[in-house]
């Protein structure tokens, strides 16, 4: 008698899992946030790879840690690369500056891309648990 209570009970559970999920699916808020996922993904994808390599090939060029550490800690960091550049193996101010400016370009245009996205996805965790949305999307994606 056990057993037949926990496999109704296992039956009923199932059935109302798989309605979560397919609830999830028709949610006008949910097949935004995936298409705008996967619109990221393809996005910002080439463009965290052109960071990583901007910024290793910035930070690189530093001729001491110390010297570093110092133009993270100024506010006004195109002034300190105008007057220190020989702390760095930069051709010249310009150079620097542009490079820099293109790394701050970059990461602002990430964090604005990522910012709607974290705005859905919290929404969405009012009516579903992130373990949810994140299998739904899985399972969609690699479809």
């Amino acid at each position: 008698m056990k057993n037949v209570v926990y496999i109704i009970l296992f039956i009923a559970s199932s059935a109302m899992y798989g309605q979560q999920n397919m609830s999830i699916v028709n949610d006008p808020l949910y097949l935004k946030y995936e298409a705008a996922y996967v619109e990221h993904s393809r996005n910002v994808a080439s463009t965290l790879k052109d960071l990583d390599v901007m910024e290793q090939e910035f930070y690189g060029k530093f001729n001491n840690i110390k010297d570093l550490e110092k133009f993270n800690k100024n506010k006004d960091k195109e002034k300190w690369l105008s007057r220190n550049i020989g702390k760095t193996s930069f051709k010249d101010a310009g150079e620097a500056t542009s490079i820099y400016n293109n790394i701050v370009k970059l990461n602002n245009y990430k964090e604005d891309a990522s910012k709607s996205l974290t705005d859905m996805i919290n929404e969405l965790t009012k009516n579903y648990s992130g373990v949810e949305i994140s299998k739904v999307l899985r399972s969609r994606i690699s479809k």
